[in-house]
């Protein structure tokens, strides 16, 4: 399902998804008054940093003794996961792979979250793919030496470097098809990461509780026996929200142009089409629902890079709830 809202956009360039609910300030803290102002059930809260996105998970209704452990097990599950995916950490597994252009036995999680990746590149023709890598880092560099748009030659030579078929994968090995590929997971890892902390919770016995990894899912429903309630605002924190969308048992994503611009020129931003090298205008945001945070992950950075008819069809075709604004 797809709505389109036309509301002006705040005028700074970050997009921030807010929950409509105060968390702590820092570390594992009690909230008195729960989640939401007129919560009666106290909440413990863990907030950090996962690959450079802030993170928090709130949980409901636990002992501070459980809530404490939980959180530890949250914590140094994130931090593994980290370890694996993050592009910041030259050990890394996916830093060394696009080093070596191959790697050898693996991690599983590496594995099977390029394989769900493919996945979404196929339903999406290629307007998801964790290829994009090459073709980032060639218009990051050109608009780092000149202000204006990218020829259109420079396009073609990044453009050789990028395409999911070429990504080799399998229990035992993982390669690249040529050289000068190279793999990001930004667009679909914190969703993913985001999943597995719920299951790890979900396993824990933990029924209700709001998770922020970059990307939000809800475990069952608020403790006021109501959804979850996230307001969509810019980042200027100002009072007048975009939306407020209603989470229950599934997960949000936004992406826009506005977190990482290239240059201050329309379209000049880091959600770049893997087959054209071409964005959308800056001012436009994607907020979708769906039922894992590794789906809205994926689906709202391939909405972000094609026209709103394209984007609708993704949506009708995953069963999605997809808002537009503009």
């Amino acid at each position: 399902m797809m709505m389109r809202t036309n509301r002006k956009m705040s005028r700074r360039r970050f997009l921030r998804i807010t929950g409509l609910a105060g968390f702590g300030a820092a570390s594992l803290s009690l909230l008195d008054h729960g989640i939401a102002a007129e919560a009666s059930v106290p909440a413990w809260t863990w907030r950090g940093v996962v690959m450079g996105a802030d993170a928090s998970v709130s949980l409901h209704g636990l002992s501070e003794a459980k809530a404490s452990r939980l959180t530890l097990g949250c914590f140094e599950e994130l931090r593994r996961l980290e370890k694996l995916f993050s592009l910041y950490d030259p050990d890394s597994a996916v830093c060394r792979l696009n080093r070596q252009g191959y790697l050898l036995d693996p991690p599983p999680e590496l594995v099977r979250l390029l394989l769900e990746a493919r996945s979404f590149s196929k339903q999406t023709g290629g307007a998801f793919d964790v290829s994009v890598q090459p073709l980032w880092v060639g218009l990051r560099d050109h608009f780092k030496r000149t202000p204006t748009p990218p020829p259109a030659t420079l396009l073609r030579e990044l453009l050789v470097n990028v395409d999911y078929r070429g990504i080799q994968v399998s229990r035992r090995r993982i390669a690249f098809r040529r050289s000068g590929m190279a793999v990001t997971l930004n667009g679909i890892a914190q969703g993913w990461i985001t999943d597995r902390i719920a299951e790890y919770l979900q396993r824990e016995g933990v029924s209700s509780t709001l998770i922020n990894i970059g990307e939000y899912r809800a475990l069952g429903m608020h403790p006021e026996n109501r959804p979850w309630r996230l307001g969509v605002r810019g980042s200027d924190g100002a009072d007048d929200l975009l939306d407020t969308v209603p989470l229950e048992q599934a997960a949000l994503a936004v992406s826009g142009g506005h977190g990482h611009p290239f240059a201050d020129l329309p379209g000049a931003h880091h959600l770049v089409h893997p087959r054209t090298g071409l964005c959308q205008p800056t001012r436009r945001t994607i907020a979708l629902v769906a039922r894992t945070a590794t789906e809205a992950d994926a689906l709202s950075t391939a909405c972000a890079v094609v026209d709103d008819e394209a984007a609708s069809g993704f949506a009708r075709d995953r069963a999605v709830r997809l808002r537009l604004f503009s």
